[in-house]
């Protein structure tokens, strides 16, 4: 998947993201999150991302192009840590 710095409205807004930590750090389901907003909104959504096929730390993730709007959007990913470690983006 090759980055974008922008999106067509029909697009979906689509993320892959690697996480290079122990995987044993993150609570079970995985603990890592999408978070994003329209511009000028004050509220971030979060949206949880999958493990890979793959593995090895790959998560992936969207947000329809419906929920986007065809406005500007800023997020980030974030990776939430188990009990012994702290979250981190």
């Amino acid at each position: 998947m090759s980055p974008r710095a922008r999106l067509l409205p029909s697009d979906d807004l689509r993320v892959e993201a690697v996480v290079v930590a122990d995987e044993s750090m993150l609570p079970a389901g995985g603990g890592v999150v999408l978070n994003w907003r329209r511009m000028g909104d004050s509220e971030f959504k979060s949206v949880p991302l999958i493990q890979g096929m793959a593995g090895r730390g790959v998560y992936l993730g969207s947000v329809s192009s419906a929920e986007l709007g065809g406005h500007s959007t800023e997020y980030y990913v974030e990776a939430q840590l188990g009990s012994n470690g702290r979250s981190g983006s």
